[in-house]
């Protein structure tokens, strides 16, 4: 994996902006989102989805706090799926979650992107990997893996988890 400088990340931050502020025309104009076949975004999703386009075409990080059971998942996944210019992306969540994100991302991810699952005791996955799952606690065991890769999303499930800002799994996440 090439080692990307800081103005090879700004360029890629910028063409993610671009690519969001496009998308959202084109779904505001009537265009789905894309989604796998027999599946469908419920309304408000879509709505958190075009949400976090808008953010992102504004160049902001965006929260999703939505009610537990209502979908911040796939609503997650749903911006990856309408953003094709993310492809290098971080799950940060506790390890009872690592398997339900696995899951959700072979259900509903509609774009060909390979997905690892982060492992205690094995080898650095995210070489191989476009989108890597992996639990806070092994974020500092992997902080050097992590920093020399540029993510275009990060993803923080479960934020309370990063509520000391000088923790490690905090100031990396």
């Amino acid at each position: 994996t090439p080692i990307l400088t800081e103005a090879d990340d700004k360029s890629r931050r910028s063409a993610v902006r671009q690519q969001a502020t496009a998308t959202l025309k084109s779904i505001t104009h009537g265009d789905e989102i894309l989604c796998p076949p027999g599946l469908r975004y419920l309304d408000y999703q879509k709505q958190a989805i075009r949400f976090g386009l808008e953010t992102w075409g504004r160049g902001t990080g965006l929260l999703i706090a939505d009610e537990m059971g209502l979908g911040k998942t796939i609503e997650t996944i749903g911006l990856i799926n309408a953003s094709p210019d993310v492809v290098k992306i971080l799950i940060a969540c506790p390890n009872t979650l690592k398997w339900v994100w696995r899951n959700e991302l072979d259900k509903w991810l509609a774009r060909p992107l390979r997905v690892a699952v982060q492992h205690a005791g094995k080898p650095w996955a995210g070489d191989s990997a476009d989108v890597l799952i992996i639990n806070y606690e092994l974020v500092r065991r992997f902080a050097t893996e992590l920093r020399k890769t540029v993510w275009h999303l990060r993803i923080a499930d479960e934020g309370h988890y990063l509520k000391n800002p000088k923790t490690q799994r905090t100031l990396f996440t």
